[in-house]
């Protein structure tokens, strides 16, 4: 008699409250304010310096004024800090303070590309909005990548509904 093929049943997952969903946008947002905020700064001293170091010849370093904007840190430090967590860890800071994780559909962890459209996503304007219309609590970002934010359970822990 052969055995049946193994099963592991699929864990139920309870998806992330409103509120939680809405202090991770907080968190995660004020975040990659900083890290802009920082990245234009040291661009900022990288100029100076460049500017300022001595150049054999008649070169003359000069700044680059203007080849980047404030919103080209800002886009880059958004996509990095999303993309980078989201597809090592599966958390933002915001996701890891609220005890929030992203799982992909099936329950497991999402693949690189499910991360970098959840990613693109982020960048539709007013998709914010969209979780706040959501029946399930579930952004555009969510929907497109098909992946969830769920509440954190510890591989010890039962997961309930």
């Amino acid at each position: 008699m052969a055995l049946p093929p193994f099963s592991h049943p699929k864990p139920s997952y309870v998806s992330a409250s409103r509120n939680q969903r809405f202090v991770n946008g907080l968190i995660d947002g004020l975040v990659i304010l900083g890290l802009a905020f920082l990245s234009n700064v040291l661009w900022g001293w990288g100029q100076l310096l460049w500017a300022s170091a001595p150049l054999e010849g008649d070169a003359s370093p000069t700044l680059v004024s203007g080849s980047l904007h404030p919103p080209a840190f800002l886009i880059g430090s958004w996509l990095v800090y999303y993309f980078g967590l989201e597809g090592l860890w599966g958390r933002t800071l915001g996701k890891l303070l609220t005890r929030t994780v992203v799982v992909a559909a099936d329950g497991g962890r999402p693949t690189w590309g499910a991360v970098a459209l959840r990613t693109l996503c982020r960048l539709v304007p007013l998709e914010a909005v969209t979780h706040v219309v959501s029946r399930d609590r579930q952004g555009l970002h969510d929907w497109a990548s098909r992946t969830r934010v769920v509440r954190w359970q510890a591989p010890n822990q039962e997961i309930t509904v």
